[in-house]
């Protein structure tokens, strides 16, 4: 029953994602779709086996499994790189894009004493239009590009501390390891001295 509810809720999944227009996703109707996220309509590229059987008897199933795989064949998985930069990476995007914005509103500033001095055509003013979006679009990248740096680099400060205290962590085990092994030695010389003592005076006792 389980398993005929989750393929029940996978082919409206499936029906969900191939209708325009349609914003709710049922993924959280069961395990099975749930599991399956990111497969359907996710970062995954997926690939679907419709097994079928030419016997007359499963003709009903055979065309039902032929029409899922139709409509699962309109599905469009939205697949990107999983890229992660580092923190110097970071920064150096975050230097050219400060020199594009900078070289961007050169060039606008330019644009605008042109059009004050009369020098103005649509064209020139569709530029001026475009160029302005284009510096709002940098500005907001370099803020987002800025921000995760700073976030980059405040795990590689927690991952540097904890490291240094992994390693004074490791200079005490290693002092006290130090410690217990001169206690050692000592009881062991300690324990050879009286033991000898005791030789010599059990030896002492047998010759009297």
């Amino acid at each position: 029953k389980k398993i005929n509810q989750s393929l029940s809720t996978l082919s409206n999944v499936i029906r969900a994602l191939t209708e325009p227009g349609r914003e709710h996703i049922p993924y959280r109707d069961s395990k099975l779709t749930r599991i399956l996220q990111d497969s359907l309509g996710g970062n995954f590229k997926t690939t679907l086996i419709v097994t079928c059987s030419p016997h007359f008897f499963n003709l009903e199933e055979t065309i039902s499994s032929l029409k899922f795989g139709l409509r699962a064949k309109f599905v469009q998985n939205n697949v990107h790189v999983n890229q992660t930069r580092s923190a110097d990476e970071l920064e150096k995007l975050v230097s050219l894009l400060t020199a594009e914005l900078e070289e961007v509103k050169r060039h606008a500033a330019q644009l605008e004493k042109r059009i004050e001095g009369g020098e103005t055509t649509q064209e020139k003013h569709e530029d001026t239009l475009e160029l302005a979006e284009k510096v709002v679009a940098l500005e907001k990248q370099r803020a987002e590009d800025y921000l995760l740096v700073e976030e980059l680099k405040d795990k590689m400060k927690q991952m540097q501390e904890r490291e240094s205290s992994k390693m004074t962590a490791s200079a005490q085990q290693r002092t006290a390891f130090e410690a217990l092994k001169v206690e050692a030695e000592r009881l062991k010389g300690k324990l050879n001295t009286d033991r000898e003592a005791f030789v010599f005076q059990h030896d002492l006792d047998l010759e009297e």
